[in-house]
């Protein structure tokens, strides 16, 4: 088998499984805005937020830093071809998205695995490297989005 250097574009989570569909943040928690404005402070009701820095390794802290910590140890038990690890971590519905149909000519998608399929990559030790760069990270609660390249 050939094995490739395989530096992939992916949006997931190799956390118990995260697949989430239309997020959306931020609601005012009262529901209410001053009289004479929208509900989010503005008067045509638009969002008025300065933007959130992006949470990374660099500065994350508590339960981010944990599960971007974990997320590290994940990709060396990949390459390892360490099963028994993976199976502790990954839920029995676990799914991942492979980002890497660029190197096929794709312009989107790629290969879903579903976690029988990816136990399998592992135990053949199909990576040589499996590395995420500049992983990010969002907690929302006690669930947390990640993704990378």
């Amino acid at each position: 088998m050939l094995r490739t250097r395989l530096v992939s574009r992916f949006l997931s989570s190799v956390l118990p499984p995260l697949v989430l569909a239309g997020l959306t943040i931020g609601t005012h928690a009262a529901g209410q805005a001053p009289q004479g404005q929208g509900r989010f402070g503005g008067s045509d009701g638009a969002a008025r937020r300065a933007p959130t820095p992006e949470t990374t390794a660099a500065n994350a802290t508590g339960d981010a830093a944990e599960i971007l910590g974990l997320e590290q140890k994940i990709e060396a038990a990949v390459v390892r071809g360490d099963v028994a690890f993976a199976e502790t971590v990954l839920s029995s519905d676990f799914h991942f998205r492979h980002g890497d149909g660029w190197t096929r000519g794709e312009k989107t998608g790629g290969i879903e695995d579903d976690r029988a399929a990816f136990m399998k990559r592992i135990a053949d030790k199909e990576y040589l490297v499996h590395d995420l760069d500049n992983p990010k990270i969002e907690m929302h609660g006690n669930v947390a989005i990640t993704w990378g390249r």
